[in-house]
């Protein structure tokens, strides 16, 4: 079991700034998380960007159909495997 799980719910989000936070994320020292990634827009989708980062940590899920931003978090923590 992960320590930690990072949550980021992804909604039409500006490509530099997701790369930024993705980057962000995996350059921190703590080490022992998982980083779950949910696209929310599935006509907008950012796979491409999330999948090129190629870490283990990352979990990336797409909804298939928009669920808002209270589904999206609601979702997450039900995925969600760290003990924080």
């Amino acid at each position: 079991m992960v320590k930690v799980s990072v949550l980021m719910p992804v909604y039409k989000t500006n490509e530099a700034y997701l790369r930024e936070a993705i980057e962000s994320t995996l350059k921190q020292t703590f080490t022992d998380f998982e980083f779950l990634i949910v696209d929310d827009c599935p006509s907008d989708t950012r796979e491409s960007i999330v999948k090129s980062y190629n870490d283990p940590r990352i979990i990336y899920s797409i909804n298939a159909q928009n669920m808002g931003i209270t589904g999206v978090r609601n979702k997450m923590i039900d995925m969600a495997q760290g003990e924080y």
